[in-house]
């Protein structure tokens, strides 16, 4: 029964996008373009269960926004289509469309409209908010005088970008740990790799730089004081288990 209700919610949040049709930006094209090439190459390889988690991605991401574009959410529907064809014939009709969207030819995407760093610092943000909403409930805390986010150290951004260039030639521990660990910071890099490897949606998708955290974090308005610092300069405990894309976060 949860199964279903989960469905039901995420169709009817995906019908309701009719009703936001407007101006879009282009960021919902660059979202757009993105989820073109995945679902695309998930089909491809027969992983369905990954298309659909990259379309209830772009549906969440939508549904957020005040207005969506017309052609956006066109080529949603498109993609769409092989998993609710019955739905997607109906909104195709309300966006004005005279053909059968199931007779239409298969989007595709121009590499040019996806920008992967300009998704990935809202995606940051907007799962920072997340993280929030989800510290304060679990802390059951009914109101926060301050929050303090600390970015990972500076030294974790160089690791996780070589770790993931290494990942595309072994996913062996010892070979990873032996190319990787530096005599500063092995410990912790023996510790990382197979954490890593166990989760990995712990590995950002988008490395930025330290200072390009500390930017987007800028003017971040949260309920209480929100004070952002380094890793380094801080004197919280949970400083060490700050990420790259992924801050600690301490609430009061």
């Amino acid at each position: 029964d949860e199964g279903v209700e989960g469905s039901v919610k995420f169709m009817n949040k995906f019908y309701a996008l009719l009703g936001k049709v407007g101006e879009g930006d282009a960021k919902q094209v660059s979202k757009l373009h993105k989820t073109i090439r995945d679902v695309t190459k998930y089909i491809e390889e027969f992983k369905f269960n990954l298309a659909c988690i990259s379309l209830m991605d772009i549906v969440k991401y939508l549904d957020k926004q005040d207005k969506v574009g017309k052609d956006v959410l066109k080529g949603l529907v498109l993609l769409m289509t092989p998993f609710a064809p019955h739905v997607c014939e109906e909104m195709w009709s309300k966006l004005g469309e005279k053909d059968f969207v199931s007779l239409s030819s298969w989007p595709e995407f121009d590499p040019k409209l996806i920008d992967e760093k300009a998704e990935f610092l809202e995606e940051f943000v907007e799962g920072i908010k997340d993280d929030f909403d989800n510290v304060k409930k679990l802390a059951k805390l009914d109101k926060v005088t301050e929050v303090r986010l600390i970015v990972s150290d500076s030294w974790k951004y160089d690791f996780v970008t070589k770790f993931k260039a290494k990942l595309e030639e072994t996913r062996n521990v010892g070979e990873l740990i032996k190319s990787l660990a530096t005599k500063e910071h092995g410990k912790d890099i023996s510790k990382m790799v197979p954490m890593f490897l166990k989760n990995s949606q712990r590995v950002p998708k988008f490395v930025l730089s330290q200072d390009e955290e500390l930017k987007a974090l800028e003017g971040l308005e949260l309920e209480g004081k929100v004070v952002v610092e380094r890793a380094e300069d801080s004197k919280d405990g949970k400083a060490g288990s700050a990420l790259p894309g992924k801050v600690a976060m301490v609430l009061k």
